[in-house]
């Protein structure tokens, strides 16, 4: 089981700003800062950290569950709203990582060109 994850950004303040606003419909805020860090989660438990970096390669891919579909739209036009680029506009996808099952999706580029994907399985 993950316990957290650490990306490396170019700009700290940037993709604080940008995670903040694009992962606040799930519920994800500001959880901790530290010099040349910062973490985000639920419930005071940390779960995606941010530290200032030279190097931001290679770009990662990560995916969050939403509990419902107007949270994926909620992401995508908060994350856009926030300097992020659409990878691909809110729709019904095939997950390919998940037994190709149908899933309701959106996915953006954050400011480092990292995919951040929202996604809530369809039954």
């Amino acid at each position: 089981m993950i316990d957290h994850i650490t990306l490396n950004v170019g700009n700290l303040e940037k993709s604080k700003l940008f995670y903040l606003s694009a992962l606040a419909p799930l519920g994800l805020s500001a959880v901790q800062y530290l010099q040349n860090w910062t973490a985000i989660g639920k419930d005071n438990q940390p779960v995606l950290w941010f530290q200032q970096s030279t190097t931001t390669r290679p770009h990662l891919s990560l995916a969050f569950k939403a509990e419902s579909q107007r949270q994926v739209d909620e992401f995508h036009t908060a994350a856009i709203s926030a300097g992020g680029i659409s990878h691909g506009k809110p729709e019904n996808r095939q997950q390919e990582s998940h037994s190709n099952r149908l899933s309701y999706s959106a996915f953006v580029l954050d400011p480092d060109g990292h995919i951040i994907e929202v996604f809530k399985p369809l039954e």
